[in-house]
This record gives C-alpha cells, structure tokens and sequence, in this order.
C-alpha cells in the first residue's frame, strides 16, 4: 500500500473533517501505579518506568504485555536472542492492549490490483524520543485506519470503539483512507491522557481468559478471533466487527481480530487519600479527627463469576476506619456515599497519656484491606496571613489545637527552607524584603508569596493564601447581642451572641468586661460565649472589643439585659368569693404583681398538672374538675424575666344536684274563695334558699325568698280547677324541676223551692215540707 504513504494538503483536511465525525464512548476507567525504572532489570521484574495497567469501564485491568516466554505479547527487542532487559534490550514500543483486523479488497474501481482495509487499535507504550531513554515514557490511546478505495466518495467506517465517515475526493482516490488518531501523549511521567482516548472498553476473544503459563490472556494475537467487549453504539447492540461502506455499493466486514493483552490478577485497592489525621488536645482530653476520600465502593468481586463478569464489583461499600496505638477503633462516615469523603471523631478520650507517632487508616472492606499509615499530628488552624504593601510587614496568626504541649509554631513560604520565624503568642510580623541567608548565594525575596505555611513541632500545618491590604486605618465593628435580645433573664449566667468585621481581615480575638473598666482576658474570637453577669438584680451590661489580624481594636460595644431573681406575687379568688357554685366553669379574679412586670399566668385544676402558660389578665374563665364537691383552683404567676410565683390557690364547692319539694293547698277543695293558701316543702344538700312561681307553667314569678306557706290569688277569675307551679332554688343556683298543685273554685249561689204539704189551714202543731234545689 505505498499509495497510502503519500500526504497532501487536502488529505490533512480530509482527515481534520474525519475526526469532526466520529463519534466514540469513554471506555477506559483508570490507571495503575507506574512501576519504577531499575536500570538493567529484566522480565519478569522489569522495571520499565510504566504504568502497571490500564483498567477498562468493565473493571477489566491489562498490564503491560511483555511475557515473551507465552508467545501471547509482541514485543520487538533491538536483540531478540538475549533476555529483555531495561533499557538497553527492550522495544521502543509495548502494548497493553491490541485488537487489530484486517480485510482483503479484491480488484475493483480504481484499483489496479488487490488492495486492504486495516485497522489498528491498541492502548500503547512509547517513548517521546523514539529511542528507549530514560523518563522519557508517554503512553496513548491508538486507533489508525488504511484503506484501499477503489471509488470516490463517502466512506463509512465502523470500529468497535467510535465511526468515522471519510470523504475521498476522485483526484485524491489513489492516496485512499490514511487516518491515525493518538490520544493521551504527554511527557513527564503524566499517563492519564490515554484515559481520554476512543479506546475501550477492551474487546477479548469469545474464548478468554485464555491460560498460558499460569498467566491469563484476553486474546492470543497468533490467531485472529471473534470478540466481544464493544458498547458501541450501545452494549445492547455492539459493534464487535470491523466494517467499510463506500460508494457503488462497496460493503466489506470481518469480525476476526488480533487480539493481545495480559490480564492483571492480583488485587487491586480502592485508591485511599487520606486528608490528614490530627488531634486535638486540651487539659480534659484528647479527640482524634480523621479525613478520607476514597471511593464509594470496595474492590470486593465475585471471583468464581464467568469471565469478564469475575471482575465487576459486588456493590460492598468502602468502610473507613482509624486506628492509632491504644486509641478506640475511629468509625468513619460520609454525608453520601457516592462522593467517597469520609469523615471520623472521637469522643474526648480523657488521661491518654504519650500520644501514638502514626495513624493506620484501612479501608477494611476491601479484599484484603487498603491500609496507609499517616503522622498523627496536632490539628493546626492558620487564621489569617495578611500583608501591608504601606508598610511591607506581613501578619500571620495561626494557633495549635494542642492546648497542652503547646507546641512552637513557625512560619514557611515557598522557595525558602528555613522559616521566616517563630509565632509568637499565635503571631508573627515579617518585614520585607527577607533574606534566605542559608544558601550561597543569599536569596533576597523582595514581595511576599501567594501562599504561606504555618508548621509546628508536633508536625501538624496549616496553609493560607496570603492576602494584600490597604493600610490598617479602619477599626473592626461589631455587635453583641445578649440571650438573643431578651429584656430580662433570671440566671446570672447568659449566652452572647457575637459578631464582627473588619477590612483589616479576619477578626482573631474579643475581650469583655462586666462594667466597663475592668477587662478579662483576650480570648480567640467565637460567635458564641457563655458568661456569668455581675452579681446582683438590676440592670446589667457587658461590654465587648474586637482585634482584628492587623492588631486593630474596635471600639467599645455593649448590650444591656436587667437581672430579675424575684419572683411575683398575687392572689385569686373564684366567683368574687361565692362558697358555692352550681357551674363547672369558673370565674377567677386575680391580680399579681412584680417589679418587672407579670407577663404571664398558668392554672391547676388538679393540684398537679398546669395548663400551658397564657398572657396574664385579671379575669378569666376556666374548668373545675367534674362531680360535685369541694373544687380548688391553682395559679402561678410569671414575670418578664421568666421567675415563677409560688402557686396561690382559691376554692369552692361544685353543686350540680337540683332541688327537691312538695306544694300542697292547705285552703278546702272546692273553695269559694279567689285565692288559696300552699304548703311547701323543699330540700338540698346546700340548701334551699328561694322559690318561684307561675299560673301557667310557663311565665314565672321573680324569684323569693323560700318559704312553707304561700298566698296566691287564683287565675283566671272565674269558677273552674286552678293549677298553681313552683320551683325551688338551692344555695349553688340549682333549680328544681316544676312542682303543681290543683284547687276547684265555685262561687254561684244554688238555688231552689219549698212547700207545704200539710193540709192548710191544719190543725196540727207541725208541717211537712217538700223542697227542691
């Protein structure tokens, strides 16, 4: 195919459109560790400066294919007779992976002979000088394309990994498909690039692992297979061919490849970074604090699965864990598992004694564990690192969270071995320009660093950018805010709220006073304190500064709150005193006071239990207990500064039971009179005390007083039965059912005649009457 050496300008163009049309899917996951040069070693230990493997999206791992002794991996010593040996007897090119096809073009078009479609693909090993030099390793992604054309047009090619469509123009149809796409060269030991690559995920032979040697293989490049492994364009239907589309219905496959690579079977860890392991320690106790990344899921498989399925992960999650010397087991957690960050505390661990050098962190769900052992070190913060381009002094505070040992801090920045100094009390200025006198010649650095390190002697750091300012004219501001604002408090001891700025930087430290005079003692700023007033009721105020980076003091602010321990005072009485109460519900009279204010009340109608506070009045409403007997209610006053009175308490006696009687005329029945004279008689646990009446069951007389006779004058007027009604009233207000009684009235005269039946005149002394009425 000499025809293909030949480029031209147009054939640049060509290809530039080529790769404008491809389209590919990532197929590779990661790399492995690069395995260190060692001059003059040879195979099986060679030490070649190489990356260990390449791993595909199948979790697939290949290293570097340079077994001569299998026959499975093509290798190209200058003298292929002696052992292979770095670097002066190994190939300037090795391979991880090959799966290269190839189809024959019988005389046709344009072609005076038989011509070739060729693919390579390969995920390969270089060396940017050509030759074998040391460090000068790179490593690509390898997909090249000779073809043949017997016709002008528009070719399609498909490779198991992405699509091409060339054009050939009919002056350009001899130079045919001449495409060669490396991805991933980069020098100085950078091997990542080829991850980007068109490559992947790796196709294997139907008949792999194939075993030579005890070593396993994807594919014997000797002999041309069928494969599997292409998720192009979709693993559902995968491109696991070869083929070229042209113009005049020119349509050739193959689906054999050659196929070359080593599979990788030792474990591979899930990569562990470990952010820092450091202590805190204060007189109490110390508390361990860990930081991890690593990935979401442990490199536990299933190693009696079918090939390559033996690979993927069983969906186990990473467990972090920290140990150090005697110290509990660190349990570690994360927000959320897929981002892999891991973050572990102890609790304060009281008398520890000499603290452990190293921490061991292990991901134990890893087979076997990954394991890294870090320095156990003191949690260092650097606070702020500020310069002055007025003055040229720069300003670092920093601290160590190891409040015991207190260790000496220093600072560093880059460029310089030796540190600027020591801090002192969490502080250090620096005046530029600084001179390294430790080296020959001196170094003078005239402006400051973007960044600056704070080491300590117990190992922990701590590294800041370093901000410029304007000079330090502006003092800090701030606010302090006590109990969240409240007007009153009854506890001596109060939580402040605090903030501050400053354009200076970072404000570092605050100080208080309880009057305004007499200051305690600087302390690290926080957005919270707890402090207790000065003793005393009244009203209080606590005063607060603010320093800043720049060692500016703010002015004086404060917050006023007044100190109440005195509790109100009050009374209550229920239905303005009455013994007596036919009502469940209540009427309570209360008054209270307090030199603050009474902002609030809560009652008991059980002795025990009180009902949620309510804002205080001096009338309410409320439910005794049911069923009849003596009620008592209880009530506690609250102030504005949350003091509690002692319970005051008021009685009565509930009486739901009505009244009992009789009504009876004691007047003759019938009676000619127009009124008529009752006897009563009534009965009540508290006593009856009044009684009404009425003439017709519905309309009631006012209310008397109760009484064993009454005199009523009969309604209507006229003769007929009259029915009187009367109900009873008892002490707590209960009224009775309705009581009757019935008189007849006649008032017309009767009448009649009278006669003699004697003879008359009659001799007799006596008469006889007849009579009628």
């Amino acid at each position: 195919m000499s025809r293909l050496g030949k480029l031209s300008s147009l054939l640049l163009l060509l290809l530039f459109v080529t790769l404008l049309s491809g389209t590919a899917q990532a197929g590779l996951l990661d790399v492995g560790p690069v395995v260190p040069e060692v001059n003059l070693s040879t195979e099986p230990n060679l030490g070649h400066g190489f990356p260990l493997w390449y791993r595909d999206a199948n979790r697939l791992p290949l290293q570097l294919c340079t077994d001569r002794a299998s026959g499975m991996c093509l290798t190209a010593e200058p003298n292929p007779g002696l052992t292979q040996r770095f670097p002066d007897n190994m190939g300037d090119e090795l391979f991880w992976w090959v799966g290269d096809a190839s189809i024959p073009i019988p005389q046709q078009g344009a072609l005076d002979r038989d011509g070739e479609a060729i693919l390579v693909q390969a995920i390969e090993a270089a060396f940017s000088t050509g030759d074998v030099v040391s460090g000068a390793q790179v490593s690509f992604a390898r997909i090249r394309i000779r073809i043949d054309t017997p016709y002008a047009g528009v070719y399609l090619v498909t490779t198991p990994f992405k699509q091409f469509t060339f054009t050939v123009a009919p002056d350009l149809i001899d130079d045919g498909i001449n495409h060669t796409e490396d991805i991933g060269i980069a020098e100085g030991g950078v091997f990542t690039g080829a991850l980007n690559g068109s490559v992947g995920p790796f196709l294997y032979c139907t008949n792999a692992p194939i075993i030579v040697n005890g070593q396993s293989f994807v594919g014997d490049p000797n002999q041309p297979c069928s494969v599997r492994g292409s998720t192009f364009p979709s693993a559902e239907n995968p491109s696991n061919f070869f083929r070229v589309q042209g113009p005049n219905g020119f349509d050739i496959q193959t689906d054999q490849f050659s196929v070359m690579g080593k599979l990788y079977l030792d474990p591979i860890p899930t990569p562990l970074d470990v952010g820092k392991v450091a202590y805190t320690r204060q007189a109490s106790g110390v508390r361990i604090n860990a930081f991890a990344t690593t990935q979401a899921l442990s490199n536990q498989t299933v190693p009696s699965a079918p090939f390559p399925a033996n690979f993927a992960l069983t969906g186990a999650a990473s467990v972090v864990e920290v140990t150090a010397g005697d110290l509990p087991t660190l349990e570690t957690s994360t927000n959320n598992p897929a981002d892999g960050k891991f973050f572990g505390s102890t609790p304060l661990i009281p008398n520890l004694g000499t603290l452990p050098a190293t921490a061991t962190v292990t991901n134990s769900s890893d087979i076997p564990p990954t394991v890294r052992v870090v320095p156990l070190v003191d949690d260092v913060a650097l606070e702020s690192a500020m310069f002055n381009p007025v003055n040229n002094i720069l300003i670092v505070s920093a601290a160590s969270y190891d409040q015991v040992a207190a260790p000496a801090l220093s600072l560093y920045m880059p460029g310089m071995d030796a540190p600027l100094g020591t801090l002192v009390d969490g502080k250090i200025s620096v005046t530029f320009p600084v001179s390294d006198t430790t080296v020959d010649p001196v170094k003078t650095f005239n402006i400051p660093p973007e960044k600056v390190t704070v080491v300590s002697a117990l190992g922990g750091s701590d590294t800041r950018s370093v901000t410029g300012l304007s000079p330090f004219a502006v003092l800090p501001t701030g606010t302090i805010v006590i109990n969240g604002g409240a007007e009153f408090t009854n506890s001596a001891t109060v939580t402040l709220t605090l903030s501050a700025a400053s354009a200076n930087g970072p404000v570092t430290q605050m100080q208080f006073s309880k009057d305004g005079t007499t200051w305690l003692a600087v302390e690290p700023f926080a957005s919270t304190k707890v402090l207790t007033l000065l003793a005393g009721n009244g009203l209080k105020r606590v005063y607060v500064r603010y320093l800043d980076a720049a060692g500016k003091l703010s002015e004086i602010i404060s917050a006023p709150i007044t100190l109440d321990t005195v509790r109100p005072s009050g009374t209550m009485v229920i239905n303005g005193g009455a013994p007596l109460t036919g009502n469940s519900i209540v009427n309570l009279t209360l008054s209270a006071t307090d030199a603050n204010g009474v902002t609030s009340m809560q009652f008991s109608n059980d002795g025990i239990n009180y009902f949620s506070p309510v804002p205080y009045d001096t009338a309410v409403s409320l439910n005794v207990l049911p069923g009849d007997g003596v009620r008592t209610m209880l009530a506690r006053f609250i102030d504005a500064a949350g003091n509690t009175s002692e319970p005051v308490s008021a009685s009565t006696t509930l009486d739901t039971t009505k009244p009992t009687g009789t009504i009876a005329f004691s007047t003759p029945n019938p009676s000619n009179l127009p009124y008529g004279v009752m006897t009563l008689s009534a009965a009540d646990a508290s006593g009856v005390t009044q009684m009404q009446f009425s003439r017709d069951g519905i309309n009631y007389l006012a209310f008397e007083p109760y009484a064993t006779t009454k005199s009523m004058t009969l309604l209507p007027a006229g003769d007929g039965v009259k029915t009187i009604y009367v109900r009873f009233k008892d002490a707590a207000g209960n009224v009775s059912d309705p009581l009757s009684a019935s008189i007849t009235v006649e008032t017309i005269k009767p009448t009649g005649t009278i006669a003699f039946t004697t003879p008359d005149p009659s001799n007799l002394p006596y008469g006889v009457m007849t009579l009628s009425a």
